[in-house]
């Protein structure tokens, strides 16, 4: 999902609901939370965001792991200056 595609989201639902949805979704973003009490479409949206979340966490990592073993095989040659 796009950033454009969470804001039209958010902006489509109702200011109490999408206040939950968008709080819900930085908790988890930044600390891991999940939420307590959040039913409704606040939980659908935040459901959709989790799964995004988690998405790029997941490529995130892929790209650490590959780019650590690249490392440790010396990584890319230098360019040689003429």
């Amino acid at each position: 999902m796009t950033y454009r595609e969470a804001a039209i989201m958010f902006s489509l639902m109702p200011e109490p609901d999408a206040a939950k949805a968008i709080k819900s979704t930085v908790n988890y973003y930044l600390y891991g939370v999940m939420p307590d009490s959040i039913t409704g479409i606040a939980e659908q949206v935040f459901n959709i965001m989790r799964a995004d979340i988690d998405r790029n966490n997941e490529k995130y990592t892929e790209t650490v792991l590959r780019n650590r073993g690249n490392g440790a095989k010396g990584g890319r040659p230098r360019k040689h200056k003429e």
